[in-house]
């Protein structure tokens, strides 16, 4: 059946058919685009056109967001473990939420303004708890 196919069809074959396995919300955590060799992708926000670039380091997570001038003042900011939550942008009242590539630890995130784009700074949780579960 793949002998006959083109290698981005194969590529997108085998994209869908990984998704079809993971569940809902794992889908930004593998990048198999040749267009994105750095790590660095753009995620569209759910509820409105705000583009936010979103990648990941070995220690941090770092998102960048385009907004005007004068409009930091409202801007509030809060993050769960795998999500960004940015309130009053692009407008008052209004709410965006991301999806994290990586799991992020509940303290130490920075944030800041500079020529025109909002640069969010969160520290990468890497020891991931580990429980056992004992069999009965």
């Amino acid at each position: 059946m793949m002998k006959d196919m083109k290698p981005d069809a194969i590529e997108k074959y085998i994209r869908d058919a990984i998704e079809a396995y993971l569940p809902k919300g794992t889908e930004n955590a593998f990048h198999f685009s040749r267009e994105e060799p750095d790590g660095q992708t753009t995620v569209p926000a759910a509820s409105t056109q705000s583009q936010a670039s979103i990648f990941v380091t070995h220690d941090y997570v770092y998102a960048r967001l385009p907004i005007s001038e004068g409009n930091e003042e409202n801007i509030r900011l809060y993050h769960t473990s795998n999500q960004l939550i940015i309130e009053n942008l692009p407008g008052q009242g209004e709410k965006l939420s991301y999806d994290l590539p990586a799991v992020v630890k509940k303290k130490g995130a920075t944030a800041s303004v500079r020529d025109g784009i909002l640069e969010i700074k969160l520290i990468r949780a890497i020891d991931v708890q580990l429980s056992e579960i004992n069999l009965i």
